[in-house]
Parts: structure tokens; sequence; C-alpha cells
């Protein structure tokens, strides 16, 4: 029986999250240029990896699903979970009728829109 050894496993993540920085970085500096201007690729690949257990807790562990967390963390600021403002993403995120893609585009859209109706994103716009 083929069996991968821990040191394999290990070398193939850290080769993954590698690659997947490499493409959410520029993706999430595309997405949101206010929120991330003045940060660097680590500072964001960081953000990016701390909220992982929180976007799989909502089933957003896919690569699109935490690309899609990140970018609304990036634009409603850290705390946006709890912020009633975003009561319609909790609803979203917790709704069992959606699934994952779906509720990750809806997120997205969400922040978009209350980044746009607040004039700016609420982090990241200074310097």
């Amino acid at each position: 029986m083929f069996k991968i050894r821990d040191d394999h496993r290990a070398a193939f993540d850290r080769a993954a999250r590698e690659s997947y920085e490499r493409r959410a970085v520029p993706l999430l500096r595309e997405w949101a240029p206010e929120a991330t201007r003045g940060l660097g690729d680590e500072a964001i690949a960081a953000e990016l990896w701390s909220l992982e257990p929180e976007a799989a807790a909502h089933g957003l562990g896919s690569e699109y699903g935490l690309a899609c967390f990140a970018f609304a963390t990036l634009l409603l600021g850290e705390g946006w979970s709890s912020d009633p403002a975003c009561l319609p993403a909790r609803i979203v995120l917790n709704s069992p009728a959606l699934g994952p893609a779906a509720k990750a585009t809806a997120l997205a859209s969400f922040a978009e829109t209350m980044a746009q109706s607040s004039g700016a994103a609420r982090r990241g716009t200074e310097g």
C-alpha cells in the first residue's frame, strides 16, 4: 500500500500554500486596491491565512471562498462579522440553503456594496 510520509505531506502543503499565495495576493490587490495599498505581500498573505479558520467555519474552505472572505475583511474591517450593519452577510453565511460558492459570491458582493456606499474601504485607506 502507498503511504505518504508526514514530511512529504508537509512539503506538499507548503508548496500548495505558496502557490495559492502567489495567486491570491495579486487578486486581493486587484479586488481591493485601496484596502491593500501600503500593505506588503507578506502582510496580505498573513491576513489571508489568519482568516482561514473563520472562513472554513462558514463553509468557505475553498481557495475562492477564502479569497472572498479575505476580500470582505479587507473592505469591511476586522470584526465585521459582529457589526450590526453586516447582519445580511451573517445571514447569508449561516444559510443552509446556499452552497459555498454562492455564499462566497454573495459575501463579496455585499462587502463591495457596503464599501461603495460608505465611499471607501474602512481599513487600509490611510497613507
